[in-house]
């Protein structure tokens, strides 16, 4: 804001720019660094994300300033911190889910006597795995 009364003249000249740019720089460096060392990153990052907000809005007219600051901050807009949980949950439970399926799968071709090095070939896993997953399962695996 307090660049706001230069705006025009920064739009006309680009090493009028430079100062505010690199402050801007700087900021979101530190924004950055809260962002991923601190519990509560989700404070700084919907604070980066209003001033990227308010940032459009000043520079609405201005087409060089806003595309330099766009650059600088649109690339570095950190995630949510509940987005960034909610991602790592939501893969987990995909990795969780298939390990099921894959148990599930070994299981139910241990319980219709398949060749154990069968199993392990079809679902692309070691004879050890399979066996291991019978045993977990209570289902009586001999090599």
């Amino acid at each position: 804001m307090r660049y706001e009364d230069q705006f025009a003249a920064m739009e006309e000249n680009p090493t009028k720019r430079s100062a505010m740019l690199k402050e801007l720089k700087d900021m979101v460096a530190r924004f950055e660094s809260y962002a991923t060392n601190t519990k509560q990153a989700n404070i700084y990052t919907d604070t980066m994300q209003l001033a990227k907000r308010i940032a459009e809005y000043m520079l609405k007219d201005k087409k060089n300033t806003k595309k330099e600051v766009n650059h600088i901050m649109g690339g570095k807009i950190l995630e949510l911190h509940s987005e960034k949980m909610l991602k790592k949950g939501k893969k987990q439970g995909r990795v969780l889910g298939r390990l099921e399926m894959l148990t599930e799968l070994v299981i139910s071709n241990l319980k219709k006597n398949k060749p154990i090095p069968e199993i392990a070939d079809s679902f692309s896993i070691s004879v050890d795995e399979v066996i291991r997953i019978g045993k977990e399962h209570g289902i009586n695996v001999a090599r």
